[in-house]
């Protein structure tokens, strides 16, 4: 149980590092760095993700209650942080694609990026609310 919470441990603080290197500002013009930008939050859902799976794993192990409290707060939390993520990387995904035309390169590339993130964190988006999250996202 403690190598699982170490575990998680470890993933969250990468996941923290990485988000310190993100910029404040980014320039639509820079499509490099627009992409890269994206793609750290990409990784970072992605690996909040694995520790959720993670979690439920260990908890179908047979563990103490008090243990499997703690994986189940766990959990949540992250279930949030990667809700957290989404809603930011929605909206720098938004702001972009209001900078480009439909047809060029740039906005089919961010435009697939958000469908993948958007793909993955739907596990974790409310069904009824999950309209309301993303009308929200895009009125912001």
């Amino acid at each position: 149980f403690d190598k699982i919470i170490n575990h998680i441990r470890e993933i969250n603080e990468k996941n923290r590092a990485e988000m310190m290197t993100i910029p404040r500002k980014i320039s639509p013009a820079n499509f490099a760095e627009c992409v890269d930008v994206i793609l750290k939050f990409f990784n970072s859902i992605m690996r909040a993700h694995l520790v959720v799976e993670m979690c439920e794993i260990a908890e179908s192990l047979e563990i103490p209650p008090r243990d499997k409290a703690q994986l189940t707060y766990l959990k949540e939390t992250i279930k949030e942080n990667i809700l957290g993520l989404y809603k930011a990387v929605s909206l720098i995904i938004d702001g972009l694609l209001k900078n480009y035309s439909q047809e060029s390169f740039e906005y089919k590339a961010f435009d697939e990026l958000k469908g993948n993130i958007e793909q993955l964190v739907s596990k974790y988006l409310p069904q009824e609310t999950e309209k309301n999250v993303v009308e929200e996202i895009k009125s912001a």
